[in-house]
């Protein structure tokens, strides 16, 4: 019986070595998962070239060469808008001035052109009778100047003279006048016409004081408000064109290839990662980036590059941040798309 008993395990010694054995367990997957952490954030940049991006797209501004105030806004920031919708009214007090102006010199002018136009016709009318009477004077004299010197007195020769002078005159200056009333006419008419024209560029330009987009964008971050005045060249709305959508990445300074232009890279954001390739590199360095590189990951980051894709634009909005990896082996290409979630190009 004593040796049965003997044999008999002890609960608490088993208990002891099983809590043993757990904690041992843990510690040692502890270590290994230290150890791994460690090794991929210190030797991850043996790996692949990785730094940080931002969804952007091409840029428009619309700014008046003349202050404005804000009447109405039918938009918010990040709203997406269509091809001739209305953004905002805006109303003008230069605008009124000088399409007042317009009206008024265009007024002055009409009522010059019709002037014009009255001599002209009296002129047209005048002519006739004031060719005549030169004709007649005319003849007169020729026939005084062919008899004989002692057939008229001298007083009705001197009338005669005196007579066909004015009438030449007259006729010289009618003659003169209507040429010249005909070259005056034609220039006012091209003035009224280039001040029309001036009318209706200030009238298109305004379009009746409503902000119209020009095509598919995205507001940008700041709208303005009712009320709100704008001066000559400031700028009313930022827009972002939803069709030429790309990623500006910020590459580390810190990297064994030089990336080139169609390489292949990968946008990570959260869990997605969509494929992408390089479509230009920029010899220009970013301060941003840099700064924010100091602050958060250590890592300076210079040069920056431009990667398009299509269709990430449906699953990520407009300035937000992404990571953009650049594989330095197709290995890793593979290996990492069979463990990533992958978003179709």
């Amino acid at each position: 019986m004593t040796q049965d008993f003997k044999k008999l395990a002890d609960p608490v010694a088993e208990r002891r070595m099983r809590s043993g054995s757990i904690i041992r367990f843990l510690y040692a997957s502890g270590i290994i998962l230290l150890m791994v952490v460690l090794s991929w954030n210190f030797a991850r940049g043996l790996l692949f070239l990785e730094g940080t991006g931002t969804i952007t797209a091409k840029k428009m501004v619309i700014a008046y060469p003349f202050p404005v105030r804000i009447k109405s806004v039918n938009v918010t920031p990040g709203s997406d808008v269509k091809a001739g919708d209305v953004l905002a009214t805006v109303e003008s007090f230069e605008i009124e001035q000088l399409a007042s102006r317009l009206t008024i010199q265009i007024s002055d002018l009409t009522a010059k052109l019709a002037d014009y136009e009255i001599r002209h016709v009296i002129a047209e009318k005048a002519e006739d009778a004031v060719k005549k009477r030169y004709t007649l004077t005319r003849e007169l004299l020729q026939k005084l100047e062919s008899g004989s010197a002692t057939a008229s007195s001298s007083q009705y020769k001197m009338q005669v003279y005196l007579e066909n002078s004015n009438a030449a005159e007259n006729y010289i200056r009618l003659a003169t006048e209507k040429d010249a009333l005909v070259t005056q006419i034609e220039i006012i008419k091209s003035q009224i016409s280039d001040l029309k024209l001036q009318q209706d560029k200030v009238y298109a330009f305004f379009e009746k004081g409503q902000i119209l987009a020009k095509s598919d964008v995205v507001i940008g971050g700041e709208a303005p408000m009712p009320g709100q005045v704008f001066q000559s060249g400031e700028a009313i709305f930022s827009l972002y064109d939803r069709n030429d959508l790309f990623v500006i990445w910020e590459m580390p300074l810190r990297r064994f290839i030089e990336p080139a232009v169609g390489d292949r890279v990968f946008i990570t954001s959260g869990y997605f990662v969509i494929e992408g390739h390089i479509d230009a590199i920029y010899p220009l360095s970013t301060p941003q980036g840099a700064n924010r590189s100091i602050q958060y990951t250590g890592i300076f980051q210079g040069q920056t590059a431009r990667v398009k894709n299509r269709g990430f634009d449906k699953f990520l909005p407009i300035e937000s941040q992404v990571v953009v990896r650049m594989n330095y082996t197709t290995i890793l290409n593979k290996l990492f798309s069979i463990l990533e979630p992958r978003i179709p190009r």
